[in-house]
């Protein structure tokens, strides 16, 4: 019984022994072949170039540019001293004499009247302020926001 075993794996062991034969005969014919075909083969010698013809250019000697007109230096004016009259003074004198009457006084108030008090919320009055704080420091007291807006009624389905 143990026999049978043993020849098949023989075998077996055999055909493996001759593929694996097989397949490197064919790489290294493959390789060869290709070194045969497109490899270098160290008795080729090229050919020597072909001598280049040489070609001999002479160029016209340049002609002298002509010298630049000479240029005429710019001269800068002096500067003049403009002179400007000061500006007359008015004569302030005392008065001579001081009205003795009492000016009239009108009815109704006396100022135009107009919203005193912080601008922009800050009290130190600095106009275009932020008007969140006081000159304090302290944040202001915070509004509660308003409600939301009640939802959209809703549309009766059709279909």
């Amino acid at each position: 019984m143990f026999a049978d075993f043993q020849r098949k794996r023989d075998r077996f062991a055999i055909a493996l022994f001759a593929v694996a034969l097989l397949l490197a005969g064919i790489f290294l014919g493959g390789t060869v072949y290709a070194y045969t075909r497109w490899g270098t083969r160290p008795n080729d010698v090229e050919p020597e170039p072909e001598p280049e013809t040489e070609i001999v250019v002479e160029f016209a000697a340049d002609e002298p540019e002509p010298e630049p007109e000479p240029i005429e230096p710019i001269v800068q004016p002096e500067p003049v001293a403009v002179f400007r009259p000061a500006a007359p003074r008015p004569v302030i004198t005392p008065p001579d004499q001081i009205p003795d009457a009492r000016p009239e006084e009108r009815e109704g108030p006396l100022t135009n009247e107009r919203p005193t008090g912080p601008v922009g919320g800050d009290l130190r009055g600095v106009p275009g302020g932020r008007g969140g704080q006081t000159s304090a420091g302290a944040p202001a007291p915070e509004v509660a926001p308003p409600p939301p807006p009640p939802p959209p009624p809703r549309w009766p389905r059709v279909g």
